[in-house]
């Protein structure tokens, strides 16, 4: 059997891909990422994590069509020449199908990693990726339990690449930015500067807490702030607050307009007995104490007016909460 080369035309200098973002917020939001800074940023993965991945198969659970996927399941591992799964991996019943024969690097996400089946035997994954939202905890131990590995989190977005990672065996772990990616802390807010993105940098829509060692931790998004009767309210802060209350197991908070006038609603996930105090007294009674006990740390105009309960926060397949179907609960508010 005889083989012949195949020659390919050279990619042009200004070649890009279109992108878009997860339109978690609202309609997605078109990137043009030019192929140069693409595999520049395989490169800059590739040098961070060769060692842990010699010898790995690409498996994922996320697609392609996302800057994360991209990235992590079709440029990362043709930079390290390792070979891919072609096919995506929807179930843990078909990750747990995967031949012992090899070890497995699996680019996954939150949403995927919450739904693991721990009674499944579990396969010789070397390496968790996940990224796209952020994983709880929780979410960590029962992937450590199951795949007795650590998963290592990656924190970046669509305009800006890669930016950092964090290996958390313990909850309180921070973020440290992978090599020539640097953050400064500007008046209107984080700008980074990378070798992925314009000279000039972006300016982040998360806010950042560093420690003395420029290692951070995320603390909410800018754009969740507003204003309400001249008073600057942190959508971020009344959910932080709410999640300290008992029977709160999950909550979103959310700007409203009712008859042309500014209030808040809270969209809440209750443990067990906070649903059956909910469903008994039709709601007034958990709610008038959940309100109470806001007063002492919100203004009154940030203490939620509106209220619904559901069972789980409605995310998309990148983890992150879809703000325009929680907006959805309240249209039949009068």
């Amino acid at each position: 059997m005889t083989t012949s080369t195949i020659a390919f035309d050279d990619i042009a200098s200004d070649a890009f891909i279109e992108l878009f973002t997860s339109g978690s917020t609202g309609q997605p939001k078109q990137i043009a990422k030019p192929l140069i800074s693409l595999d520049q940023e395989a490169n800059m993965l590739a040098t961070h994590f060769a060692d842990r991945l010699l010898g790995c198969r690409f498996v994922a659970s996320v697609m392609p069509q996302h800057l994360y996927g991209l990235t992590f399941r079709i440029f990362l591992p043709m930079a390290l020449g390792l070979p891919l799964h072609a096919a995506m991996l929807w179930y843990s019943e078909q990750l747990a199908a995967l031949s012992h024969t090899y070890r497995y690097a699996f680019v996954s996400s939150p949403a995927f990693l919450k739904r693991l089946d721990l009674h499944l035997t579990p396969p010789p994954v070397e390496m968790i990726l996940s990224a796209g939202g952020m994983l709880p905890w929780q979410d960590v131990e029962k992937t450590s339990t199951w795949l007795n590995i650590w998963p290592d989190e990656i924190y970046g977005s669509t305009e800006t690449g890669i930016l950092a990672w964090r290996y958390r065996q313990q909850d309180n772990i921070p973020w440290f930015t992978f090599s020539d990616v640097h953050l400064s802390q500007e008046s209107e807010g984080v700008r980074v500067f990378s070798p992925l993105i314009p000279a000039e940098g972006l300016v982040l829509d998360d806010m950042l807490q560093f420690n003395e060692n420029g290692q951070f931790h995320l603390i909410g998004r800018r754009g969740r702030v507003v204003k309400i009767e001249e008073k600057r309210i942190s959508l971020v802060e009344i959910e932080q607050r709410l999640l300290a209350l008992d029977g709160i197991m999950d909550v979103a908070a959310i700007p409203l307009i009712r008859n042309g006038r500014q209030a808040i609603g809270v969209v809440v996930v209750p443990n067990k007995e906070a649903r059956q105090i909910w469903q008994c007294s039709g709601g007034k009674t958990l709610e008038l104490s959940w309100r109470k006990a806001l007063l002492p740390w919100l203004e009154p105009v940030a203490v939620p007016r509106y209220w619904r309960i559901i069972d789980e926060i409605p995310v998309n397949n990148m983890n992150k909460r879809v703000y325009a179907q929680l907006q959805e609960l309240f249209h039949d508010t009068p």
